[in-house]
């Protein structure tokens, strides 16, 4: 099932809810299945990186946008335009 969204790709919307609450973003990618959406670089994801004898382990970032992300419920998010008396560029 379908669901409609208020975010489109493109729009710029503000997190108000989770770990990242208060941030500001793009919407790079919906998922109308389940209502949740991507948002760049927000809600990244690290990889532990295991250590050699030569090395010692690390936490490194995945490279690809799509991988490196996680998707965000649309709940949780509000469209800048929406904002009331709110300027997107002095949030974050």
């Amino acid at each position: 099932m379908l669901h409609k969204m208020h975010v489109r790709v493109g729009d710029t919307v503000q997190v108000i809810a989770g770990r990242e609450k208060g941030k500001v973003g793009e919407v790079v990618r919906l998922y109308k299945h389940n209502s949740t959406v991507i948002v760049k670089d927000l809600n990244l994801k690290s990889k532990h990186k295991k250590g050699t004898e030569d090395e010692p382990g690390e936490i490194v970032m995945v490279s690809s946008i799509f991988l490196k992300t996680s998707s965000l419920h649309s709940s949780f998010l509000v469209c800048s335009h929406i904002l009331p008396g709110k300027n997107v560029d002095s949030v974050s």
